[in-house]
């Protein structure tokens, strides 16, 4: 391992971050551009997208003609260019760097000190691939659930944080009807088209599917989370949950999502949350009540824990 590639590694997540945050990945994505034309187009300061777009061309990103344009390289096409593939990792490099602005804070958490709570921002940065994730890649497996919410079910989007999964689960289901709460409902206000409630005001038994988007990794005590999804279903109604699980104890992780999920479990510390093994999450699931739990690889460490509540 050639450790010097460690510091091109953390300005390719920045470049990216920024690139993705302001649009400048997308605007060069089909066709080249001068870096001037590109600052016009976007609104931005002409001088500091100089800098980026020479800074992404150094680092790999972009390819460069020999006119001084600058282009999205086309192995980056799906990754870069597509936010709207479970491909695409510009929010996970955003939310990269979100949370790298808080790494001073690791000083108190060795230190065994209070930290502060994330903005809402940066959970959101965190599920967008989540959420791509469960349309893209899981519904497609399970027809049946497509076509339920297809047909129109009662859904609970349970820690919703900004209310993402809700936003396009309307838009991809009008016909189902949604429910979306969190502790805070503060983020939620501006959600049209669902009904909010916090988290403590859940009626019982009135939803047939709940979706938890990295919710128990983030819960000091995913058990009562559980408990609360359980009581939420109505009998036979289905849990989906997408979280980041840790590789056995002991095994050297394979692949990149094992590496990841191993390196951010410092990372996650700050914000108290943690990593399940997946034996350990089927076992939380078990114990709240559900039968028949399951964990599906989406790849990258993700998976889709699935189980439902018995028939009364």
């Amino acid at each position: 391992m050639d450790l010097r590639e460690t510091s091109l590694g953390f300005h390719r997540a920045w470049h990216v971050a920024v690139g993705a945050r302001h649009g400048l990945l997308l605007a060069l994505r089909d066709a080249p551009l001068a870096p001037g034309v590109l600052a016009g187009e976007l609104g931005l300061a002409p001088e500091p997208v100089a800098l980026w777009c020479r800074g992404a061309w150094a680092l790999g990103l972009l390819e460069r003609n020999a006119r001084g344009r600058f282009r999205l390289r086309a192995e980056h096409a799906s990754t870069l260019g597509e936010p709207a593939s479970p491909e695409y990792l510009g929010h996970h490099f955003e939310y990269l760097a979100q949370k790298s602005l808080r790494f001073g804070e690791l000083d108190a958490l060795l230190r065994g000190k209070p930290t502060r709570a994330p903005a809402p921002e940066t959970y959101a940065l965190a599920t967008r691939y989540d959420h791509l994730a469960f349309f893209e890649i899981y519904l497609p497996r399970i027809p049946t659930l497509r076509a339920a919410l297809a047909r129109g079910i009662d859904v609970l989007d349970f820690g919703a944080g900004e209310g993402g999964w809700t936003r396009e689960a309307m838009r991809r289901f009008p016909a189902s009807r949604y429910v979306a709460s969190d502790l805070d409902t503060r983020a939620l206000r501006g959600l049209r088209g669902a009904r909010v409630l916090s988290a403590r005001k859940i009626p019982p038994a009135r939803a047939d599917l709940v979706y938890l988007g990295e919710v128990l990794a983030a819960a000091r005590k995913p058990d009562e989370v559980l408990g609360a999804a359980y009581r939420a279903l109505r009998p036979g109604g289905r849990l989906v949950a997408l979280e980041g699980l840790l590789p056995p104890e002991g095994r050297a992780p394979r692949g990149w999502g094992e590496r990841l999920v191993l390196a951010m479990g410092l990372d996650f510390s700050l914000d108290g949350s943690r990593y399940l093994g997946k034996e350990e999450a089927l076992d939380l699931v078990r114990g709240a009540g559900f039968e028949r739990p399951g964990a599906r690889d989406l790849g990258g460490s993700l998976f889709a824990i699935a189980a439902r509540k018995p028939q009364a």
